[in-house]
């Protein structure tokens, strides 16, 4: 029996063994993944504080970028613009190419913005950095236009020599048609036709710059010259839709000129070579409707010169009625397209009178009647916006606020903001609220940022982010020397026997002692991170909610609106002193919620969560650094000792796997270094952009405080010259109104009393039938007597 045991410990003990160096093996593997993954994450974190120029990292901006550049694309210029902003001036995408697509995209941005002045000073930035930047060309050209239209006379003439005359910068058609527009700006019509002119037929750009030519042609009062421009254009092969549209104004131009010299037959026949895809077709209806109209007025005056009943009036009435039913068609074809366009009132008019023409006087009573009950309400509502400046400002707001139309249908409000002085007013009176609005947000951002970088300790949060990723990575780190070590001692008590085994055995409990202390040390830490999570989940629960009212308050507002765009359109069955008290109480319920609604906006904002988790916060989470050295100098100890024990543990495999082990220390020594070096550059960086914050932060308080005195300066005169202006128009389109209900009763009354003067013929040919029968008749007596007589 005890042979039997003997030989089953032999047989056994190799396997034991050979399964405790596989153990230790795939242990050792699995801590090299795990060190070189935690490594990676320290370096990048190293790099992304100690080589980082602002206050985002490189990833971080990257997305930014990708994000701007999609709001360009999409016409968004003004979220684009401040994206743009923050890249170029952090310079933080650490890429040279998009960062100087950013400065590029920027410039761009506050060109469509119409901040000319600022554009220009991006633009001169990049030709500054010289003919290494990829926009340097483009930005000489740019300039060139924007100098010509801020008229700044001295720098066009300075950028003109300086990059042009001296051939630094090629002169391309793109070059030689954006400064031919400059010299247009400047009035140099010379220069630029020029210019205009030496641009080849095989240039991209020889429609546009021929059809520059041609308006420039229509400005001197050379249309001759003006009509063989434009039709250097209609003959051209176009490649793209912007070639297409330059194409379509040609034909329009054309069609304009023949229409201007009394050609309305060729004038006709341009207006039908533009379809109904093209963005002109609207204007191209609306006109070729009036050539017709010319040339029907026309053939009904030679049918007035010919004389009566001849063949030449025949003709001529023909042809009339013929350009009369075109032009209706026209209209016809307007109207379904175009039901609210601003052409449309005028439009419906013509309609009626056009019917009358062909005497197709149930369809004008028709067409009249329906602009009277049309166009009556819509002056009358114009009356009502009229009355004053608070229902101007009413009107202003309502359409700046939700695009509403208190009460006015499509057409009249195309019609009203057709008016340039109207719209400009418009424009102006809305941009104050919106600058208003923008400088309250400001001064509320500024006062919260201004709280939050009063405290001396973790003031931005990507810095907190940082040095707590850190700490779980060095507890990681701390946690694999305990890994290791247990690794080896396992190696050591499968390899060892007698003395040997028992003082790994002791080794391995001292370790166990060690790691009890270094993992209570880090529970502290865990513990303060757990509760601070947890009053975090708290805040932003609270915040959740707040969002959610805000929600609820938006959509009250919003029916709000509704409720007052109810009243505004006269729809509502209450009497006006009725109405006027409850749009009273209407814009104090929507002043209140504006406010709640503002309120609750900035409790979900990320400075309110750090106020409110730094008065619950005690203490610090970071790691207690001398209990960290120490348990680092006790794991030290314990290697050596390990160490010392391996030669007593050798055999084919264990040089190699000590060698790994090594490998292994050295880089967690070395994960030591590059931790520390990490958490310094966190250190450093936040103290340097903590300082630089507070700095741009004082600067843009007294921006933001410069801004509102200039805004409180001007906003009343603005608002003011804006509301009479709007007034004006009002007025004026009142009168426009009044004046097509006017002409539609006319229309009517006209249209009664040729059917009464139908009847009448009808009458009168009734009585000289019956004239002529009797006449017939006594005639007939006279004969028949005579015979009798005889």
């Amino acid at each position: 029996m005890a042979s039997r045991l003997l030989l089953l410990a032999l047989l056994f003990v190799p396997g034991l063994s050979y399964a405790a160096d596989k153990a230790t093996g795939e242990r050792l593997r699995e801590l090299e993944d795990e060190l070189g993954k935690v490594s990676s994450e320290v370096d990048d974190t190293r790099l992304n504080f100690s080589e980082r120029s602002g206050l985002i990292g490189v990833s971080e901006a990257r997305r930014r970028y990708e994000d701007a550049v999609y709001s360009y694309l999409v016409g968004d210029y003004e979220s684009a613009a401040t994206s743009f902003y923050i890249l170029v001036q952090s310079r933080a995408l650490g890429n040279a190419d998009l960062a100087r697509d950013s400065e590029w995209y920027l410039a761009e941005c506050l060109v469509e913005l119409g901040n000319l002045r600022t554009a220009e000073e991006v633009y001169r930035s990049i030709v500054d950095k010289g003919q290494t930047h990829p926009y340097f060309a483009d930005a000489v050209r740019r300039n060139l236009e924007v100098y010509a239209l801020l008229g700044d006379d001295a720098g066009f003439t300075g950028y003109y020599n300086t990059w042009i005359v001296s051939g630094k910068v090629p002169a391309t058609d793109i070059v030689n048609y954006t400064l031919a527009k400059s010299f247009v700006h400047r009035k140099e019509f010379a220069r630029a036709k020029s210019m205009f002119d030496a641009i080849a037929p095989t240039s991209p750009w020889y429609t546009r710059a021929r059809y520059q030519l041609g308006v420039l042609m229509i400005q001197e009062g050379n249309l001759k010259q003006a009509t063989t421009e434009f039709q250097k254009i209609e003959t051209a092969a176009v490649s793209d839709d912007d070639q297409k549209r330059v194409q379509d104004l040609a034909i329009l131009a054309l069609g304009r000129l023949s229409y201007e010299v009394g050609d309305f037959a060729e004038a006709s026949k341009y207006y039908g070579r533009i379809d109904r895809n093209s963005p002109e077709f609207a204007d191209k209806l609306y006109e070729s409707v009036w050539s017709y109209v010319k040339q029907g007025s026309a053939a009904e005056a030679r049918e007035g010169a010919a004389e009566r009943g001849s063949r030449e009036a025949e003709l001529a009435a023909a042809d009339a009625s013929d350009r009369w039913r075109d032009a209706l068609g026209q209209v016809d074809n307007f109207l379904l397209a175009y039901p609210e366009h601003q052409y449309t009132a005028q439009m419906r008019v013509l309609q009626g009178h056009l019917h009358m023409k062909l005497k197709e006087y149930d369809a004008a009573r028709t067409s009249y009647e329906d602009v009277v009950a049309s166009y009556t309400p819509v002056a009358a509502r114009l009356e009502e916006l009229s009355q004053g400046t608070a229902e101007a400002r009413h009107f202003i707001e309502r359409i700046g606020d939700t695009g509403g139309t208190s009460g006015l249908p499509a057409y009249a409000i195309e019609m009203l903001l057709g008016r340039e002085d109207v719209s400009r007013a418009i424009a102006a009176y809305l941009e104050t609220g919106r600058q208003r609005q923008e400088l309250d947000r400001a001064e509320r951002d500024v006062a919260d940022l201004q709280t939050a970088l009063s405290s001396e300790k973790d003031t931005l949060g990507m810095f907190v982010a940082a040095r707590n990723q850190l700490t779980t990575m060095r507890g990681a780190a701390l946690a694999m020397r305990a890994r290791l070590l247990e690794a080896e001692l396992q190696y050591l008590r499968a390899k060892t026997s007698g003395p040997v085994k028992a003082e790994v055995t002791a080794l391995g409990k001292e370790l166990a002692g060690i790691e009890e202390g270094a993992t209570a040390a880090d529970s502290s830490v865990g513990s303060t991170t757990d509760r601070l999570q947890l009053y975090e989940a708290q805040v932003r629960e609270v915040q959740q909610r707040a969002f959610r009212i805000q929600q609820v308050a938006d959509e009250a507002a919003a029916s709000g609106r509704s409720l007052a765009e109810v009243l505004s359109n006269g729809s509502s069955k209450l009497s006006p002193a009725e109405t006027e008290k409850v749009r009273s109480e209407l814009e104090t319920a929507r002043a209140d919620l504006a406010k709640a609604s503002s309120d609750l906006e900035a409790a979900q904002s990320e400075v309110v969560r750090k106020k409110v988790l730094r008065a619950v916060e005690s203490g610090s989470i970071r790691e207690d650094d001398v209990g960290r050295a120490s348990a680092i100098t006790k794991y030290a100890s314990l290697r050596s000792r390990v160490a010392s024990l391996r030669r007593n543990a050798q055999d084919t495999d264990s040089a190699a796997l000590y060698a790994q082990i090594d490998r292994l220390w050295a880089t967690l020594e070395k994960l030591e270094t590059s931790s520390s070096d990490a958490a310094r550059a966190v250190a450093a960086g936040e103290a340097r952009e903590t300082a630089a914050v507070r700095q741009r932060l004082a600067s843009t308080a007294q921006k933001v405080t410069e801004l509102r005195r200039d805004l409180d300066a001007s906003a009343a005169a603005t608002e003011s010259v804006a509301t009479r202006a709007v007034l004006i128009g009002l007025r004026g389109l009142q009168a426009e109104f009044e004046a097509d209900v006017v002409d539609a009763d006319k229309g009517i009354v006209d249209v009664y009393w040729l059917r009464r003067m139908e009847n009448n013929d009808e009458q009168d040919t009734l009585v000289d039938e019956r004239a002529s029968m009797l006449h017939e008749l006594d005639e007939r007596f006279r004969v028949i007597r005579e015979n009798l007589e005889r």
